[in-house]
């Protein structure tokens, strides 16, 4: 049986607790219980709803972001609302309240949620690769803010614990590699110095060069007036992290932008999910519904079709790598299905095709054909159906003889 609850007060180890509120933001509570909305948390959306379910599970689920789970032990206070109190009466009532400025919190970041909302969300979802299309890779790198002297956290932004890191795509018609070779490093602020060391040894630029070409308003311009203003289908493995990454980086610059740029980022596409192409051949044959879907590996993906990929992870390579996988799974799926049957016995083989004796002679020649495969008197009697001492009489008394 499932409890609905209006309240969930969450166990945050060394640092604030984390409040969830129906139709609110996700907050942070502090030692006068005041709320205050949590920025890194304000892309989740408000909480929709929070449930216990029979197993003693906390669902909370928001209106922009996946649900997850708690366990009771990470939770603090719950409380339900049979009155159906207004939420500050609700909190008044259980001993919080909203922090003064409460809406002031909201203003910057609801502008950002505004952004990210209009960034590559309009778009037709394809179930089949047309002939000209772009591939689209990304290679991420995680956050972290710096705390004191040489301290790194990692850190969420904007909702957001990783970033692109890397953002490669290549164009194709009709099976042939196009025109289009776009291929960029990013170096984000919140990324640890270790990453900056390794774009400059992929890329072998000075430090001022990769800070000038890998700046994130450079390489997100360039992707948006060769890959966006191209205005072919975008193929991805993964389609919904990828463009999730995406958003919030235009969503971050979006004040660098132009107008015609604004209006690239807001126009109709269309989309191909590699991953989810994957998932439908696999299960072309497979007449059971709701089989979930396999979110497969790419490279692996790759290895079961006899594709190797030199360079894993490397965005450019792997933007290759979907091209031919692609390729191959779109083969097998206009080739027939092979539909088992049922499992049966082994046929078990003769021993020897023998010739039915139907004279003397005829006897006589099959007795001496067993014995010269090796057969025993015994297991030749029983084959030609007479005594043990009768084919020891054929045999001693009635040799064959070339003629």
């Amino acid at each position: 049986m499932q409890t609905t609850l209006a309240f969930l007060e969450r166990i945050i180890p060394d640092h604030p607790n984390q409040v969830y509120l129906l139709n609110y933001p996700v907050c942070t509570v502090d030692e006068q219980r005041q709320l205050t909305p949590l920025a890194s948390a304000l892309s989740f959306g408000i909480v929709t709803q929070i449930t216990l379910d029979s197993k003693n599970r906390y669902r909370i689920t928001f209106s922009a972001n996946q649900p997850f789970l708690l366990t009771k032990k990470k939770v603090a206070q719950t409380y339900d609302n049979p009155g159906q109190l207004d939420p500050e009466s609700l909190l008044k009532t259980n001993g919080y309240q909203l922090v003064p400025d409460f809406d002031q919190h909201l203003t910057t970041d609801q502008q950002f949620q505004n952004r990210l909302d209009t960034s590559l969300t309009n778009f037709q979802q394809l179930k089949r690769i047309p002939s000209r299309y772009i591939t689209v890779d990304c290679e991420f790198g995680p956050f972290f803010k710096k705390h004191g002297v040489g301290n790194w956290q990692p850190a969420l932004i904007h909702g957001m614990n990783t970033g692109i890191y890397q953002l490669s795509a290549l164009s194709f018609d009709a099976h042939h590699q196009t025109e289009l070779l776009f291929d960029h490093y990013l170096d984000n602020p919140y990324f640890l110095p270790e990453k900056q060391l390794t774009g400059l040894a992929e890329t072998g630029l000075t430090l001022v060069e990769y800070q000038q070409q890998a700046n994130p308003v450079t390489v997100l311009k360039a992707f948006i007036n060769q890959v966006l203003a191209s205005h072919r289908p975008l193929a991805f493995w993964d389609a919904r992290y990828d463009l999730k990454c995406l958003r919030w980086l235009m969503a971050t610059y979006y004040d660098r932008l132009t107008a015609n740029e604004h209006r690239l980022i807001k126009q109709p596409f269309q989309l191909f999910d590699s991953e989810l192409y994957t998932d439908a051949v696999i299960n072309r044959a497979n007449h059971q519904a709701n089989l979930g879907q396999h979110l497969l590996p790419l490279n692996g993906v790759a290895g079961l079709l006899n594709i190797a990929n030199p360079h894993q992870h490397n965005a450019l390579w792997d933007a290759l790598t979907i091209h031919h996988v692609i390729e191959k799974l779109t083969q097998l799926k206009v080739e027939p299905v092979q539909v088992l049957t049922a499992p049966q016995p082994p046929a078990i083989p003769p021993t020897l095709a023998l010739p039915t004796p139907k004279t003397k002679d005829h006897k006589y020649q099959l007795v001496h054909q067993l014995r010269s495969t090796g057969q025993t008197y015994r297991e030749i009697a029983a084959t030609v159906g007479i005594s043990i001492s009768g084919v020891n009489y054929i045999l001693k008394k009635h040799p064959i003889t070339n003629s």
